[in-house]
């Protein structure tokens, strides 16, 4: 599956995924195809995708398909436990 957002003439992919049993057999590159036409149908100028840079297998698939590096910026994660 995968997750797009239009936004100020953008699509912007939010998740994909692919089964573990399927992966390696195109259907991400077939999703991303999608996407694609998806966006250009609607005038889309651009699509954009984020992903952590620690995620080097998802950093090599989005280059295998056309995406280069446009920034990179920290994100911080916070998280509260219940106290017990």
């Amino acid at each position: 599956f995968v997750t797009v957002a239009l936004r100020n003439n953008a699509a912007i992919i939010g998740l994909i995924a692919v089964d573990p049993s399927t992966q390696g057999s195109g259907i991400g590159s077939r999703l991303i195809d999608a996407v694609l036409d998806y966006a250009y149908s609607r005038s889309c100028i651009e699509v954009q995708v984020a992903t952590q840079t620690a995620n080097t297998g998802a950093c090599r698939f989005y280059e295998r398909n056309g995406f280069r590096e446009h920034s990179r910026q920290l994100v911080l994660h916070y998280w509260r436990k219940n106290a017990t």
